[in-house]
């Protein structure tokens, strides 16, 4: 099989993988004051650290979740009180908090993009409370104006927020220089292990914890923590920081490559996104005329992994709200596919890889046009 689904969740890198079987050592609660206890103490503090150093930011200001979906929720949830506004291509676990925040009475602005994914700073309204915008889509790979949009948030005074799930390791992170008071992290999408992530806090924020219990985490994450998610979480950022330039080079080129190859083997096919700035590893692809759910089991029979957009929206495969939101009609939108490459997609895989798409694409038309 070939893997391009990488955005969907990574395999754990070799290094991450050692460091999480030597973490299970320590076994002691962080929150006991015995030896054992202490020595969790001080794993999780490490962790906060290397988290932290590798987004530019303090260590009391990392917040550990239970992944992506939990600190989207909180940010969005945690600091609600007024009207909002998010960008319509975001990530369910930020639509739907949103959604239920409209019930409660709430209004919820949705800003829009233009037909290349981007979101345009000037249409953000006057007197919202919290903005969230994505850094990374994780359809199509755009890349916001992140920092622009914050300085035009902030010039309201709104707290800004942005999901940063997709960005973590393809591109460089620094929340200082994106100017964004709270960002969310997870782990599995960067070569580490699922069930944490983080969620960054500038000093001075008050959040509004989702649930109550202990004191961990500042009360705004209660729980026992996982010491050795946390230390794994940690060294995939090390691991992230060391490779980023060498990988984004080497995966940038053999995306282009695959993208070139499918292009001049399939007829009606368009690239989405391909007008704005992208992260190096993600083609959205839209071949009209066919079922993108039909498309990506054919792919899977041949032995290619690709998925339609977001995982956590794919057991339906409704058309991509992303796609919708660029202009695509629902057709085009049901007819895209996404690849994912990373780490370890390899030149001949691509080639093979875009010899299967064009294949199957080919078949599946003759046999309907």
């Amino acid at each position: 099989m070939i893997y391009l689904d990488y955005n969907a969740s990574t395999p754990v890198d070799r290094e991450v993988k050692k460091e999480l079987i030597c973490a299970l050592d320590t076994y002691g609660n962080p929150s006991s004051l015995h030896e054992q206890g202490q020595k969790a103490r001080s794993m999780m503090d490490e962790a906060r650290a290397k988290v932290a150093d590798f987004i530019g930011a303090f260590p009391d200001e990392i917040v550990f979740t239970s992944g992506g979906t939990e600190a989207n929720n909180l940010a969005v949830l945690g600091f609600a009180g007024g009207s909002l506004a998010v960008s319509s291509i975001e990530h369910s676990s930020v639509l739907k908090p949103c959604n239920q925040l409209t019930v409660k009475g709430l209004i919820v602005h949705y800003l829009q993009t233009d037909e290349t994914g981007i979101v345009k700073p000037h249409t953000m309204p006057k007197g919202v409370s919290l903005v969230s915008v994505m850094l990374t889509n994780n359809d199509t790979g755009v890349i916001q104006p992140v920092s622009e949009l914050a300085e035009k948030a902030h010039t309201s005074g709104a707290i800004f927020h942005a999901d940063a799930v997709q960005a973590a390791g393809k591109i460089k992170i620094d929340v200082r220089e994106l100017g964004v008071d709270v960002l969310t992290l997870s782990a599995h999408k960067m070569y580490a292990p699922k069930g944490i992530g983080a969620l960054f806090v500038r000093r001075g924020l008050k959040v509004s914890p989702l649930m109550h219990g202990g004191s961990q985490e500042k009360t705004i994450r209660p729980g026992t923590e996982s010491t050795a998610l946390a230390a794994a979480f940690a060294k995939a950022c090390e691991v992230a920081s060391r490779r980023m330039d060498e990988d984004e080079k080497r995966i940038r080129r053999l995306r282009d490559m695959f993208e070139a190859a499918v292009t001049a083997k399939v007829r009606e096919c368009k690239i989405n996104g391909a007008g704005s700035p992208r992260v190096s590893n993600t083609s959205n692809i839209t071949f009209s005329g066919l079922k993108g759910d039909t498309l990506i089991i054919n792919l899977d029979l041949a032995g290619l992994c690709v998925s339609g957009g977001s995982a956590c929206s794919s057991a339906d495969f409704k058309p991509s709200h992303v796609l919708l939101a660029m202009g695509s009609s629902e057709d085009e939108a049901r007819s895209s596919v996404r690849f994912s490459l990373g780490r370890d997609t390899t030149e001949s895989e691509i080639i093979l890889a875009s010899e299967i798409v064009a294949d199957t694409v080919n078949s599946m038309r003759a046999k309907i046009w």
